[in-house]
This record gives C-alpha cells, structure tokens and sequence, in this order.
C-alpha cells in the first residue's frame, strides 16, 4: 500500500503541484531547481533523471558544494569521453549562502557546458544578487527553472487537496491552514501524517479537533524528528516535539544527548573542514539541511552548545538534580535554532573543537 502510495504521490507532486512538463524531444542541458526542502528537491531531481534516462544513457554525478569544494573534480567531470557515448549529468546542490568563488567557479563551468552535458543546479532561491550574476545571466533563458516550494498558505492547501484525491480523505479549511503553520519546512512529515490519516479516518471529513487530538496526544515524536526540525530553525515546532518527548518518557535523556552530540559532530567537522559532505554517506542522508546548518550556526553558538552538553553530560552521570535535564536541553535547542538569550552567554567559553572530538569522539 505504501509503495503505491508513493508512486501516486510522486505523479501528483510532479505533474500537478509543480506543473513541471519535461518532453523527451528537445531535452534541455539545464536544469535550476529552487527550494530548501530535501524531500522536494529530491523528488524533482528524480523526475528529472527518470525522463533524461528514458532516451539515452546518462552518467550520473552529484556534489554538495561547499566552501572547501574541490572544484577541478567537477570540471574534469565534463570533459569525461564515455566509450558508449553517454551524457553526463551534473547535479550541485548549493548552500543557502553562494559564496563569490562559488558564483565565480560556476560562471566557469556553465561556459563549459557541451551537447553531451546536462547540468542541474539547486539553490534555496533567486534573489537579485543572483539574478546579476555572469552564470545566471548566461543560462537564464536557455534553462528550465521549476520551483520546487511548497511555502505558501494556497501552494500548501492545493499539495493537500490533490494528495487527500488518492488517499480518499476530506480535510477542512481549519485543519488546512493549521497544518501549514506546522508542517509548512517539513512536507515529508506532513504526508507521513496523511497517510496516517487515511488509516484512521477512511471516507470521512477530518475537522481541526480530530487532527489536533492526533498531533498532540497519539503521535509519537522521536529524537530525529526533533533534530531534524532544529536544523530547520523551526523553534516553536522545535520545544512542542522537546516537551512531547519529555511527557512521552521513551527515550532516555543520555541518549537524546548523544544524538545530538552526534549531529553537532558531524557540523563541527564540516565547519572545520574536517570532512567532506561529498565522501560522506550519513551527511547525504539529510544533505540540503546539514549543508544550510552548518553555514548558518556560528562558531559562538557552537561553543554554547558544547559547554551546555558537558554540563549536562554530568548532570545526567553523577547529579541527582534531574530537574535541570529538560531545562537545558530546552537551552540547547534554541541555541541551535538561532536563539540568543542572556542565560547562553554566560557559556559562550572558547572550546578546543578538536580536543571535544578526540575526548567524546
């Protein structure tokens, strides 16, 4: 049922809600995808290469640009002779924040762009600065540019409407503009809870009182979820899912921790040039937003968070004062959404990252 699901949904989300018409005949070389979401992207970036690969073979490369790119790679890629005369696919998915090499370099490769070429680009949004830049200038008018957000309050309700179709459910206006306030930064998350949905409510009008009863009461919220809606920056949906795992009692406080300490790991070494995102498969996992994390949070919070974790750390092995648990994991989720507050100050205390690693890591 769920494989059947996806399909349909994959149809839907394509063809309806992006209104994306890519013709075998005429294929286009370029391809510039706009949105922040993995989940999107990654759908659109697999119609793409269902549709390339439906006429000719294609070689297929992808590369997390960041600032330590080596970007000869990506140029020798182009100039790769492929005996069974195949295309090369090119994908980069860039972080929010274009750096001016990163624009520079790009400029370069776009003029290097041959017949046997197919280049896609994912970037979180045109903005004029972008709009003035050589490469985009130059490909503008010869690519196709398909907007892959789902980030309005219409764009959210007709995805829904087109989705319920298959699943056979009815949702009301109510509860339609409750869950874009939600689950407007995370739609894989909202499908999930369609799907639920249609399980428990077939054939049958689902008003704001029956999905609020499901989302603060029935759901099951996890660690992963938590993380993945802090690398968001979503800091209300961040301390509801914080204070639901603490009522629920599942999960061992230590082993929250550790999660997070994992995660913060994985952004140090990337800030630090410590590890590359491309070699790496568990960054892969959640590219897009550990790559737009990790440009976003600066080297002050991280350190925060470090001196908050060690504390916490003995607090959960040796104090008996268990109280102060929640209240400083609720201190450390919004330091890593982005949130100041005079108590974080105080452990903003330089911390020796590689001396963190060696001793936790």
């Amino acid at each position: 049922m769920n494989y059947f699901i996806n399909c349909i949904y994959f149809i839907i989300l394509i063809n309806s809600m992006f209104n994306i018409k890519l013709k075998n005949k005429n294929q286009k070389k370029l391809y510039i995808l706009v949105g922040d979401q993995f989940f999107l992207l990654e759908k659109i970036i697999q119609k793409i290469l269902f549709n390339i690969r439906s006429t000719e073979k294609i070689i297929h490369y992808k590369f997390y640009i960041t600032s330590n790119i080596n970007w000869t790679d990506i140029f020798n890629k182009f100039y790769n002779f492929d005996l069974f005369n195949a295309k090369i696919h090119i994908l980069l998915i860039f972080p929010e924040k274009i750096t001016i090499d990163m624009h520079q370099n790009l400029s370069i490769l776009t003029s290097l762009l041959k017949q046997s070429n197919i280049l896609t680009i994912c970037i979180n949004q045109i903005t004029n600065l972008i709009k003035n830049q050589v490469w985009f200038k130059n490909i503008k008018n010869s690519s196709t540019i398909i907007d892959c957000n789902i980030n309005t309050q219409k764009k959210f309700s007709s995805w829904v409407r087109n989705f319920n179709q298959i699943l056979k459910i009815s949702i009301d206006v109510d509860s339609e503009i409750f869950l874009f306030k939600i689950f407007k930064k995370n739609t894989y998350a909202a499908l999930k809870l369609l799907e639920k949905f249609s399980i428990l409510f077939p054939d049958q009008l689902i008003n704001l009182s029956k999905i609020e009863k499901i989302v603060n009461s029935e759901l099951i919220y996890t660690v992963d979820q938590l993380i993945s809606v802090v690398f968001q920056r979503n800091i209300n949906l961040s301390i509801f899912i914080l204070s639901k795992i603490k009522m629920q009692k599942i999960f061992d406080p230590l082993i929250i921790l550790r999660k997070i300490q994992n995660k913060v790991v994985y952004i140090i070494k990337i800030k630090e040039n410590l590890i590359n995102i491309n070699d790496n498969k568990i960054c892969q996992k959640n590219y897009k937003l550990i790559l737009d994390f990790s440009e976003k949070i600066s080297i002050n919070q991280l350190n925060s968070i470090i001196n908050l974790m060690l504390i916490l750390e003995i607090i959960l092995k040796k104090s008996g004062k268990k109280i102060l648990v929640w209240h400083f994991f609720n201190e450390i989720i919004l330091i890593l959404c982005g949130y100041h507050s005079p108590i974080t100050k105080i452990y903003e205390k330089k911390i020796n990252f590689n001396c963190f690693l060696r001793r936790y890591f």
